[in-house]
């Protein structure tokens, strides 16, 4: 809290300096290395840390100030380009005129974006300070990944300095938190809202689980995709009674599911083109395109029964191949590392198994059958047979918790599940899926560490 009150302060110091004698690039890197200081200084003082841990953290912040540096001044690191440069892009032409923010047009990028746009208007370019808050917000993840560590009885401590340096040096991390995308900001609100899901089951307090929910309405204001993790949190939030610490599926329980859920709808409605924004544009096209079948057909006069059924399957075929989710399936492949590119979906069975076939590639591609050399035999390795590893593990692990602990583990399962479905479906490319998943790896690792773990006292419910 104290640091993110610094880098505003900072933010509208600047602000002024720039207004009345203007801001060089050489302010930027002043700041970055007194936010440096002022993290290690804090963290120091963090009572809540082991030694070990704090060393952890500090190699793991010069690790990454140090390739931020080299990002900026040397050469640019793998993945700070395409996206990167584009929400750079949109960021220049939102400071250069601030009433883009109030457009109704789409803007590449969408809320990350337009959070650049005001930063970038108050610092002038600022993509190596923007940059370097994206590198603080990881720091803020792991701290948060270490908390809910020590929050855990392990049988072996050598499995919890695995998972604290897996955490902090996974390579992939590094690097999306020093690029200037919006991986850092999501992770650290999934993140967030997993651990005040936790305390709200190992407590009897209500508002943990509204600060989830709130998290992860923040997050889908990134991406679209993030919603579905609020599935498992309403669902928990309904049926998991704190005082006896067991779950109940009484009137009460069940109407408290009901409201909550009308509730979440009735706001991704309101806000739609904010928390929806890449679906509500696909249904606007697809409206277009439904009115002019509505209109092409109305203007032809037929008469027998087998002119009227073609009419009709030509229409629907028409909404299915234009819907917003099976549209992404029917997409020819894109890109170097594309897999199953082509397809075409004409009715639900094959909107199912597609869907399934696109939730397998996508988490863990490059599959040795698409491999085009030894860079991606190195990903499939280091990345994918992580979450290859992880997920089994954690499923097969649930099955031996008690009632309560399977049900809570299940639901938030099942919340993330929804959620890589929901990215599935979009993605196209080893690449991609590469970034998007990297969004569930610390949550995936978290759950596996509750199915192995008690809590430092007990168990997580008795």
């Amino acid at each position: 809290m104290i640091f993110s009150v610094v880098i505003v302060l900072e933010i509208l110091l600047s602000y002024l300096v720039k207004t009345f004698w203007g801001l060089s690039n050489i302010t930027q890197f002043l700041l970055v290395c007194i936010n440096t200081v002022i993290f290690l200084f804090l963290m120091n003082k963090n009572q809540k840390m082991t030694k070990r841990q704090k060393i952890i953290l500090i190699l793991a912040l010069l690790t990454r100030i140090g390739l931020l540096l080299v990002d900026e001044f040397i050469h640019r690191i793998p993945f700070n380009s395409g996206d990167a440069d584009r929400f750079d892009e949109m960021a220049t032409q939102i400071a250069n005129d601030m009433g883009l923010l109030k457009s109704e047009e789409y803007l590449y990028g969408g809320m990350y974006s337009k959070l650049l746009g005001i930063l970038y208007y108050a610092m002038g370019n600022a993509r190596f300070f923007a940059q370097s808050i994206n590198v603080f917000l990881g720091m803020g993840t792991i701290y948060l990944l270490f908390y809910l560590l020590n929050t855990r009885k392990f049988k072996m401590q050598k499995v919890e300095l695995f998972l604290e340096i897996l955490i902090a040096f996974f390579p992939f991390t590094i690097l999306f938190s020093i690029c200037l995308l919006r991986e850092s900001i999501m992770i650290f609100l999934i993140i967030f809202s997993l651990k005040t899901c936790i305390d709200y089951i190992e407590s009897k307090k209500v508002y943990p689980i509204l600060i989830s929910f709130v998290s992860v309405i923040l997050a889908t204001t990134f991406h679209s995709g993030n919603i579905f993790i609020i599935v498992g949190y309403v669902l928990i939030f309904s049926f998991y009674e704190q005082e006896e610490k067991k779950f109940g599926a009484s009137f009460k329980n069940i109407m408290k599911c009901f409201v909550v859920t009308c509730i979440i709808i009735a706001i991704n409605m309101m806000f739609s083109n904010v928390l929806a924004n890449k679906f509500t544009r696909q249904i606007k096209n697809n409206n277009k395109i439904e009115n002019q079948v509505d209109t092409a057909h109305g203007s032809i006069t037929q008469t027998t029964h087998e002119m009227k059924q073609t009419q009709k399957q030509s229409k629907f075929q028409m909404i299915l191949k234009n819907n917003p989710i099976t549209k992404a399936i029917e997409t020819t492949a894109r890109g170097d590392s594309a897999y199953i590119g082509g397809r075409t979906v004409n009715n639900f069975a094959q909107f199912v198994l597609y869907s399934m076939e696109k939730v397998f590639y996508f988490m863990f591609s490059p599959l040795p059958w698409d491999w085009r050399g030894l860079t991606d035999a190195l990903v499939f390795l280091m990345d994918s047979m992580l979450y290859i590893i992880f997920l089994i593990d954690t499923l097969f692990h649930i099955r031996k918790q008690n009632k309560t602990n399977g049900l809570i583990l299940l639901f938030l399962v099942f919340g993330i599940a929804l959620s890589i479905a929901l990215y599935s479906i979009g993605t196209f490319n080893a690449g991609t899926a590469l970034r998007h998943r990297h969004k569930f790896l610390y949550y995936i690792i978290i759950l596996n560490v509750l199915t192995h773990t008690k809590k430092e006292s007990e168990e997580m419910n008795a």
